[in-house]
């Protein structure tokens, strides 16, 4: 449960589950907040943006005397109670005019915010546009400008917006003709001010076009020039911590040992500790006995052989009489 905050009805425990760390997180909500001044521009800047999210925001319509570069307190407080993690608050003021500020929460605690003074703004309905979003659409981000790579506060600025208008919403399959209505192109340049267009997507006809069909793009709004002012980032640990990701307990561990030829076979690899042949049950025989009638036989063995290699160089010479046909072996004849 969150801390030691005891539910006392039923629907407020499932409130306080829902809070609880998830393994898998849910969409992100995002929160408008608003200043105890505001501007018009600044206010319909909001609003413009509060339309690309509608589906996963909350328009805060009470106003908040909060200062979040001095105290975040009231600023955590406020995304815990209403269960976002990103937020956008405006606010105006002598010193800083036209003052917009995003930022994201990580553990209930501020993690990152940026703030930009809006110049030159348009909003939607300044546009003429045909087409109108439809609820739930995502937007195609598209990042310009080399800071983006290697500038270590950009880099962050662009993983901000990529999280504010990602909001956690996975998207199993994306049809490029019809799935992509309309997308968002931030510039940014050498002097810390960052281009915000936003631009519809349409696909034309062969009525509308006389060689083939094709896209058009066209610029819908909000357009914002935003400079950036100041920023409040996590350290690299803290940034390390948000992002890292747990093991699944219910995932399949990988095999070892195994992998698979150019065949498509599997081939697996099986280690075994070295066999004891000490310990080998073979099969036992009696031991021959000696006596001294066996000595006498095995001393008598050499002679014998010398024996029988003797009869047989005489066996020879009698084959060689025998093929000589001696006269005096031949039978006698009968005379009549």
């Amino acid at each position: 449960m969150e801390g030691d905050k005891k539910p006392k009805t039923r629907k407020g425990k499932k409130i306080l589950e829902k809070r609880e760390p998830k393994l898998i997180e849910g969409i992100r909500h995002t929160a408008f907040l608003r200043g105890t001044k505001t501007s018009e521009s600044i206010t319909g800047f909001m609003h413009d943006l509060y339309l690309l999210k509608k589906s996963n925001s909350l328009f805060i319509g009470k106003r908040f005397d909060i200062k979040p570069f001095e105290d975040q307190s009231q600023l955590e407080s406020l995304n815990k109670k209403n269960d976002t993690a990103l937020f956008m608050f405006a606010s105006h003021s002598k010193k800083r005019q036209n003052n917009v500020l995003l930022g994201r929460t990580y553990d209930d605690q501020v993690l990152d915010m940026f703030e930009f003074g809006l110049e030159e703004y348009q909003s939607i309905e300044s546009f003429k546009r045909g087409n109108t979003l439809p609820a739930g659409c995502r937007p195609c981000l598209i990042f310009e400008g080399d800071l983006f790579e290697y500038d270590p506060i950009h880099i962050r600025m662009k993983n901000l917006f990529t999280d504010f208008f990602y909001e956690n919403s996975p998207v199993k399959s994306v049809d490029i003709r019809k799935g992509i209505v309309y997308t968002i192109v931030i510039t940014s340049s050498e002097n810390n001010t960052i281009f915000f267009r936003v631009y519809s997507i349409t696909q034309k006809t062969k009525s509308d076009s006389l060689d083939s069909d094709g896209t058009d793009i066209v610029e819908m709004g909000p357009r914002a020039n935003l400079v950036l002012r100041r920023h409040n980032i996590a350290n690299d640990e803290r940034y390390k911590l948000a992002c890292k990701k747990p093991k699944s307990k219910t995932a399949a561990r990988q095999s070892k040992n195994q992998n698979y030829d150019n065949v498509g076979d599997k081939r697996g690899y099986l280690y075994v500790n070295q066999q004891d042949l000490g310990t080998l049950a073979l099969r036992k025989r009696k031991k021959v006995k000696t006596t001294k009638n066996s000595k006498e036989v095995n001393a008598l063995k050499p002679e014998a052989e010398d024996n029988e290699h003797d009869q047989e160089d005489d066996g020879d010479d009698g084959d060689m009489d025998i093929e000589g046909h001696d006269e005096s072996d031949e039978a006698p004849q009968l005379v009549a």
